[in-house]
């Protein structure tokens, strides 16, 4: 270089910023059209990013990685070094793992890193619909009979029905079959399936339950008049009511955190006060969630509450109504349902539906909103298989496809293209010909659907084994 050039370039790098921009701005205005676009071609060589994000302590680089899923999360991890190191690091981890589960990193996964990236995977089949493999031949499975699907639950890799005067659970991690029956084999009504309680009623309104381990797995709740719960206690025996608001659309049980959720439909009047109504105009509604603990004495006792608003997706001219109590039965009482319908006059007869899940991990209220477009087939078949995931079947064109429905999503409805339920195309929105024998279940580990067809199964985990079934097909 030219000592010329080269001095002027340390006395130019020694000026003050108000010294630089004066001479930078009257060299600029001697330039040529030639030196102009030299200068242009090196502005297309510069970088204007900084990357903050490695640049930030590693506290505050979490509770932006909050805003990013896992998918997005496994992409950045490739852009340098920098990166991958940070998101990889046991606090990033822990914060993403506590954000989808409720639980703690560590305390769960001892810190391998393996044991992560196993949850990342299967986390990101559920959100795609990408299962590991299925079972093509039910012949292998106990089935239960189409018209029972209303009575199917299914509950951490076990599902039962009713048969008569006995309930049938099969295990599909062991792929073994266990039967009860009540000592008088009295017709059987209802089931439900926890992790250590099975639990059905009788005609005559007797409750039957057997199970393993008992501490407060499971308690028998109902609802009666509208504004009281009824609940048993399976280790005292003892019946006890918890007064609520009236109009119930949802409750559920934890029983590790030992409370009591429920969710009602609410409405803002005019002087700014909250009541409980049955439907309610969508620009004045929410929903009211209460949560109530239970202590030593089994008591329950009002903990906290807390207002969900919904969607602003939902249309604000409609009613929102309560689907309840005719629809709850049909997803195992797991499921709320409220519909927003269009306000009289209106030309579209189609309603949205606003789905309510509770996941006791992270003990949080799902909410998931079908609109017109994404209504599921009649009968509803759908289910919460994990936090802010919902499966639903789908009049794809005529034909019923599985749908997942994911809020957190870029794209908050994506259809299942490795799941294919092989129902026929039909010319309504009715399945006319699975009316009375139509189910869909499922968790984190399996997705069952139950059909006319036969009851096809799904697993998402890798952890399990698949040596006990004969015919298995793999994706």
């Amino acid at each position: 270089m030219d000592p010329e050039v080269q001095e002027i370039l340390i006395r130019f790098d020694g000026l003050a910023s108000p010294d630089r921009r004066a001479v930078y701005r009257q060299i600029l205005s001697q330039f040529n059209l030639d030196e102009w676009r030299d200068v242009r071609d090196q502005l297309d060589r510069v970088s204007f990013h900084k990357d903050i994000l490695s640049a930030v302590p590693l506290e505050i680089a979490a509770q932006i990685t909050k805003y990013l899923d896992l998918s997005e999360l496994h992409v950045f991890q490739r852009v340098s070094k920098d990166w991958h190191s940070l998101l990889t690091s046991s606090l990033i981890r822990a914060a993403v793992f506590r954000r989808y589960t409720g639980y703690n990193y560590d305390s769960v996964t001892a810190g391998s890193s393996d044991e992560f990236s196993a949850f990342a995977r299967r986390r990101v089949r559920l959100e795609r619909g990408q299962p590991l493999w299925k079972i093509c031949d039910p012949a292998y499975l106990p089935l239960p009979k189409p018209w029972n699907a209303t009575s199917l639950d299914y509950c951490n890799g076990r599902y039962a029905w009713i048969d008569g005067t006995t309930i049938v659970v099969h295990s599909l991690h062991s792929n073994m079959t266990q039967y009860f029956c009540t000592q008088n084999r009295d017709p059987l009504m209802e089931v439900r399936l926890s992790e250590n309680v099975i639990a059905a009623t009788t005609p005559r309104g007797f409750f039957m339950a057997s199970g393993r381990s008992i501490a407060l797995a499971f308690i028998g709740i109902m609802t009666s008049e509208g504004d009281y719960v009824l609940y048993w206690d399976l280790n005292t025996r003892a019946a006890r009511t918890i007064n609520i608001a009236t109009h119930l659309g949802y409750m559920a049980l934890n029983s590790e955190a030992r409370s009591l959720t429920t969710v009602h439909l609410e409405e803002r009047n005019y002087y700014n006060a909250c009541v409980q109504p049955q439907h309610s105009p969508a620009k004045r509604a929410h929903l009211q969630v209460t949560k109530y603990l239970v202590d030593e004495s089994a008591t329950f006792g009002r903990s906290s509450s807390y207002t969900l608003e919904l969607p602003a997706i939902v249309d604000a001219t409609g009613h929102v109504e309560i689907r309840y109590p005719d629809t709850s039965p049909k997803f195992s009482d797991r499921m709320g349902l409220f519909s927003v319908r269009p306000r009289e006059g209106s030309p579209s007869a189609l309603s949205s539906m606003v789905t309510v899940a509770y996941d006791p991990r992270t003990d949080q209220v799902d909410l998931h909103v079908l609109q017109p477009e994404h209504t599921p087939f009649y009968p509803l078949c759908m289910t919460s298989v994990d936090h802010n995931i919902l499966y639903y079947i789908k009049n794809d064109n005529g034909k019923p496809q599985i749908w997942i429905s994911n809020p957190d999503a870029t794209s908050p409805h994506r259809p299942s293209k490795c799941m294919n339920p092989q129902l026929p195309r039909e010319a309504t929105s009715r399945v006319y010909s699975h009316a009375t024998g139509f189910a869909l279940h499922g968790d984190r580990e399996f997705i069952l659907m139950i059909d006319e067809n036969g009851l096809k199964v799904w697993c998402f985990d890798e952890a399990i084994h698949i040596d006990d079934y004969s015919c298995v097909e793999t994706f």
